[in-house]
C-alpha cells in the first residue's frame, strides 16, 4: 500500500487569505541591548551582543525565535568633554544568528535620554543605514536590556513551507486485478 495525500473540503467556498511565503526585508523587529554600552568606556568598532526580543512571525506562527544573539557594533563614541559637554555613542545593530544562519540587520533606533550640563535633553536618531545616534551629554549611556528596533536586510524564508492546509493520508488499497480472457 502507498499513502495518498488528500486536501479536505471542508470549507471549499471560503478561501483563507494567502499567507506570504517569506518575511519581506523592511519588516521591523525588535532586539534587545545585552550589556551595557557607554561612550565612556566604548570604542569605535567594538561589538556588544544583542538579542531577538520578541519573535518574527509568519502569519500567525513564530519563524524566528525570540532570544537569539546576535551583535551590534559601536560605530562612534566620544567620551564627555570638558565644560559640560556632551558624550555620544552612535550604534548600529549588525546581525542575528540562526542556528546556521545570519540574519543582517539596519536602520536601528533606540531612544536614550540624559542631561547635557548647559542644556535640557537631547535624543537623535538617524534612520540613514543601520545608524542610530545616541547624543546625551555627560556619558552617553544604553543600559542593558534596552529595547531597540532594527530593520531586516533580505527576506526570510521559512524552511518549511507555509500555506499547505494540513492533510490528511489514506492508504491505496490494491483492488483484485480483473478476470483476463485467454482469447481461446
Amino acid at each position: 500500500m502507498q499513502p495518498i495525500q488528500s486536501g479536505g473540503t471542508e470549507g471549499a467556498g471560503e478561501a483563507a487569505p494567502p499567507v506570504p511565503a517569506a518575511i519581506p526585508a523592511g519588516t521591523p523587529i525588535v532586539i534587545r541591548i545585552i550589556d551595557s554600552v557607554s561612550s565612556s568606556t566604548a570604542t569605535q568598532g567594538q561589538f556588544f551582543p544583542i538579542e531577538l526580543a520578541e519573535p518574527i512571525m509568519l502569519g500567525d506562527r513564530d519563524v524566528v525565535p525570540a532570544g537569539i544573539r546576535g551583535e551590534g557594533q559601536v560605530v562612534h563614541a566620544r567620551h564627555r568633554g570638558w565644560g559640560g559637554g556632551a558624550g555620544e555613542l552612535i550604534l548600529a545593530a549588525r546581525y542575528l544568528q540562526w542556528g546556521d544562519r545570519r540574519i543582517a540587520l539596519r536602520a536601528f533606533h533606540l531612544g536614550v535620554a540624559g542631561r547635557d550640563g548647559a542644556t535640557s535633553s537631547l535624543v537623535a536618531t538617524v534612520a540613514v543605514g543601520v545608524v542610530g545616534a545616541f547624543v546625551t551629554g555627560r556619558s552617553a549611556n544604553v543600559p542593558a536590556g534596552s529595547l531597540a528596533t532594527a530593520r531586516l536586510v533580505e527576506p526570510i524564508v521559512p524552511e518549511l513551507p507555509v500555506t499547505a492546509p494540513a492533510t490528511q493520508i489514506l492508504p491505496v488499497v490494491d483492488a483484485p486485478a480483473p478476470a483476463t480472457s485467454t482469447g481461446e
